[in-house]
Formats: structure tokens, sequence, C-alpha cells
């Protein structure tokens, strides 16, 4: 319990969220004369303009299909891969259409995968549909009776009897838009899961299902971050305050989207040429990071950056998206071990 006590403190002393927990008053704080990026600042105004107004016409919950995981009858394996990945993206604010897809478009999704393009056709069902595949759920228990060791200070130290399982699973995730067919994303997941249990005398009924399901669930979970920035918020830099060297900056976020603590990832758009072919392509630079802040008195979203330094390298329009992180094993903000104990 100490150490757990003590990591908890740990993080709550390094953790770079509570620099933004106090909410502040944005009328409080002045207005800094920002320019938008490009030559023509009235040209830049007009574009940013009709890309927010687009953007607010398209601000809509994503809907989504959820196809039935094939799992070859693997313990259910399919319908706990399609659950967890369900709740992943209602936990992104996106709605999930529960509907039998027409053989039109399970033709379609095979013609896809065969040929590898698109056969332009577009379905008005949703904007998306996930489609899923459990490859291999492996599974493996081995016994450990009653025994006693001995520490550094030559004190015995017993184990009870235990049942050891382990567990792996292997998935198939691959995410399409409708509105034309195409392949956004395929993605190929690997997890494992283990479980003890004490005080039996030997793993003959030792359910073993709940172990192999455990690895199912966190094969997804494990990616939650890499799903849900798919349909993240995204928005722009309309303004830009400071007081003192405090510099806070709101964006076109919609309030119910986000909540303080949020992590943004700050853009500029570059415009980039093909040394060869020399044709241009316009390509995201990330600028700078932030967090999402509280404040009173106001009800539009405000953030404020990571590093104080990066602030002159923000201008208006600059584009900000929500950004998840996939669990890591020493991350204070989505730590995998302590998802899996607490």
């Amino acid at each position: 319990m100490k150490l757990v006590t003590l990591f908890f403190v740990t993080a709550a002393i390094l953790s770079p969220l509570n620099g933004y927990a106090k909410p502040v008053n944005p009328g409080s704080y002045a207005s800094v004369k920002t320019d938008f990026r490009g030559e023509d600042q009235e040209e830049a105004r007009l574009k940013i303009a009709k890309n927010i107004k687009r953007a607010q016409k398209n601000s809509g919950r994503a809907q989504i299909i959820v196809m039935p995981f094939s799992d070859d009858g693997k313990n259910d394996s399919g319908k706990v891969a399609k659950d967890t990945l369900k709740q992943l993206l209602v936990s992104a604010g996106t709605e999930i259409v529960d509907r039998d897809l027409p053989k039109a478009l399970k033709d379609e999704l095979i013609a896809y995968e065969q040929s590898g393009s698109s056969l332009g056709a577009s379905f008005e069902l949703a904007d998306y549909v996930f489609k899923g595949e459990v490859l291999d759920v492996s599974v493996s228990a081995s016994f450990s009776p009653a025994s006693t060791s001995y520490n550094k200070e030559g004190k015995p130290v017993k184990h009870e009897p235990r049942c050891s399982v382990n567990s792996q699973a292997r998935l198939n995730v691959k995410f399409y838009s409708m509105n034309p067919l195409e392949l956004l994303e395929a993605l190929t997941l690997t997890q494992n899961n283990a479980d003890t249990v004490y005080n039996v005398s030997s793993c003959k009924g030792v359910n073993t299902t709940n172990t192999a399901m455990g690895a199912v669930r966190k094969a997804l979970e494990r990616k939650d971050g890499t799903i849900k920035n798919y349909f993240a918020p995204r928005g722009y830099i309309v303004d830009h305050r400071a007081k003192k060297k405090d510099h806070i900056f709101k964006t076109t976020f919609a309030a119910h989207g986000t909540k303080p603590k949020t992590k943004v990832v700050i853009y500029k758009t570059v415009v980039k040429q093909d040394p060869i072919t020399l044709e241009t392509s316009t390509e995201k630079s990330e600028v700078a990071s932030g967090k999402v802040i509280a404040v009173k008195g106001d009800e539009n979203v405000w953030i404020k950056l990571d590093k104080k330094n990066l602030v002159d390298e923000i201008r208006l329009g600059d584009l900000v998206e929500v950004h998840h992180e996939d669990c890591k094993k020493f991350s204070f903000t989505n730590n995998c071990y302590l998802q899996d104990r607490f």
C-alpha cells in the first residue's frame, strides 16, 4: 500500500496537468495581436472563416456501423471484441448504428479487400464501418504447489498453491469510410493477458475463458487512443490573450466535446512539392501541444500551451485537434499497469 500511495503522490507532483486545474477568467486577459498565416491577411481570414462555417455545419456525431467480428467459434471472442469496440467508439462521442448490412455492401467490402481498391460505390447507411476478425486466442495453464522460499534475511516465505493462466489474442480490425467506400486504417493487434488463481489443488476446473476474453478486450483497449483520434474534436485558433506571461488561446471547439485537461495538438498546414512529379500537396505540421483549461465567465473552449516559449509560433486559424494516447506502461495519465490493477 505504501508503494501505491507513493506512486500517486509522485504522479501528482510531476504531472503536467496540475497547471491547468485552476479556472481562469478570459475576460481579465488582454488581447494579443496575432496574425493569420500567409502574406495576404484578408485572404487568410476569409479562408479560415469558410473552414469554420463548414466545420460547424458538419459538427454532428459520426455514425458508425460495427460489423460482427468473425471468430470461428472461439468462445464468443467475436462478440467480446465487437462489444469492446462499440464501447470505445461511444466514449469517443460517436453514434453506433445497429443494423444489418445489405448484401450489396457486404459484397463491396469483399471486392475491396480482394482488389485493394474501391469500386466507387457509396452508401448512406452511416459515415463509417468497422470490420474485424479474431485471428487466434490461445490459453495455457500451469499449476504450482504450495512451497516455501527464503528471503535475503533467511526468513521463510510461504507460497500458496496456485494456477497461473496465460492467454494471447490476435485481432485484425479494418476501418472504412462509406461515402465513398474507402479503407482508412487496418490494424493487427496482439495482446497477452495473465491471471493467477490461488488456493487450488490443480488447474482442473479453473475458468480460463475470462483470461482469454480479457486478452481480446485489452487488444482493443490498448489502442483506444489510435481509434478515438479518428473522431476527436477539431477546431481552430480564433483568439489570443495574455496576462503578464500567461497566454491562453480561444478555439472553436464545442463546449460539450472537450473538458479541462484534455490534451490538444496545434497544427499549421504546409504546402509541399514532389521533387519528381512537381505536384503539390497540403500536409499538417505540428506546432505545439497543450491542454484545455478550466474557465469561468466564458462558454468558449480555451487552451494553454505546454511550452510557453512556443506562443509566438501560434497563428489565428491554426488547426487544433484533441489528441488521445494509447496506454503506456510508464504513463502517469494513461497507464496500462494501473488499468489492470485498479
